[in-house]
This record gives structure tokens, C-alpha cells and sequence, in this order.
């Protein structure tokens, strides 16, 4: 366990540009892991050549972190009885909603089905809800599985007009999965819930107030 670095260098002397030039990068491994890059890039030019890329120190020293090994594994089981959002009804959203499928595969952790639903041109105050089929009369426990982000925001939920667990931040600096959030035993109206998803905050390292819905387990 560990870093191992790979230098590629090519020379592209032999391919004169007059006004622009861009560069395709191959990435390095097929298989799941974390990668950083950082590219250096030298041209012979006049003296008022410019460039669009500006130096970033900082990203030199942004060292992707080892993975913790001693985390538990994933149950293949963890998301038996889920209902995905892909699925989902929606019953309302602001105006300037735009829902998005992702695939998740290329990021560590586990979501069902290994995607979600990214939830698009969300602001602090707007909400959405959602109509979830129910498997029968008496109450359901309703776990809730999301994503973590660095451009995500804090939600509160509720089922059938109810308070549904505590609020969750959903910021991460990296894409992640937001493990299990519990909104509890809940009875169904007309054999369904309907779920309220809020945006009440951001964190304040959050650059936005967007969101990643993944499913919910009922059981």
C-alpha cells in the first residue's frame, strides 16, 4: 500500500502550432484506484506568447490520501429492498431542476446499482418530493442512501408531512458514498410515502447546493 509515481515525457518538436494546442492525456490504470496528475508543459515561443494555464502550487502538494483498510467491507446485502431514484416519481421541484443518472463505478465506496441521481440548479430553501410505493399496510423502517460531495448541500427530510431523521451535510471533499441515513418507522398513506427532500445550508466549504440521491431501503 502505498504511492508510486510515473513520469511520461514527450517531445513534439516536429508539430509547429501558430495559435493553439491541445493535449489528450491517457489514463494510467484501467483498474479502481485514485490517481493525481500534474502536467508540466515547455514551448518555444516569441516573447508575448501567453498561456491559459497558470501555475497552481497548491495542486502540486494535493496528495490524494491512502484508503483506509481497516474499514469493514460492504454487505452484498446492503441495499436488498431498495427503491431507486432513478425510478422514483417525482411529485414537485423548483422550475430550475435538472435531474442527472451517474455512474459511480470509477469512485471507491458502494451505491446500489452503482449510480445515483444528481440533482441539478438546486438553491438553499428549495425542495422536492417524492412519491415511494409501499410493500404494505403496517409501518415501514425508510433508510435513506446518498452522496457526498464538494459541491453538495445540507438536507432535511420528512415522510407523509412528518419530521424525518435529523439534517445531514452532505459536503466531502471527494465524491462519496453518504452511508446509511435513517428516517425511521413510518406509516404509508394510501400504500406510498411521500418523501420531502429540503436544502436548508451549505457547509461553508461547499461550493454549491446541489445534491446526489441514491435509494431508499425499506424494510
Amino acid at each position: 500500500m502505498g504511492f508510486s509515481t510515473e513520469t511520461r515525457t514527450r517531445s513534439l518538436d516536429t508539430m509547429p502550432f501558430g495559435s493553439s494546442l491541445q493535449l489528450d492525456m491517457e489514463v494510467w490504470s484501467g483498474t479502481e484506484c485514485d490517481m493525481g496528475y500534474q502536467v508540466g508543459t515547455m514551448w518555444y515561443g516569441f516573447k508575448n506568447t501567453t498561456s491559459n494555464r497558470k501555475p497552481e502550487p497548491d495542486e502540486g502538494l494535493n496528495i490524494p490520501p491512502l484508503p483506509n483498510m481497516n474499514e469493514p467491507e460492504i454487505s452484498a446485502n446492503l441495499f436488498n429492498g431498495a427503491v431507486e431514484f432513478e425510478e422514483m416519481e417525482l411529485i414537485s421541484g423548483p422550475k430550475q431542476l435538472i435531474r442527472k443518472p451517474q455512474h459511480l463505478k470509477s469512485y471507491k465506496g458502494s451505491w446500489s446499482e452503482t449510480d445515483h441521481v444528481l440533482f441539478k440548479g438546486m438553491n438553499v430553501g428549495d425542495v422536492v418530493e417524492f412519491r415511494i410505493p409501499g410493500f404494505g399496510p403496517p409501518s415501514e423502517k425508510l433508510t435513506l442512501h446518498a452522496t457526498k460531495s464538494k459541491d453538495f448541500g445540507i438536507l432535511s427530510f420528512s415522510v407523509n408531512g412528518k419530521p424525518a431523521g435529523s439534517e445531514v451535510d452532505l459536503y466531502a471533499g471527494i465524491p462519496m458514498p453518504s452511508g446509511a441515513i435513517e428516517l425511521g418507522f413510518c406509516e404509508p398513506i394510501d400504500e406510498s410515502y411521500i418523501l420531502r427532500v429540503e436544502v436548508v445550508g451549505k457547509n461553508p466549504k461547499s461550493t454549491g447546493a446541489l445534491f446526489g440521491l441514491d435509494c431508499v431501503i425499506l424494510k
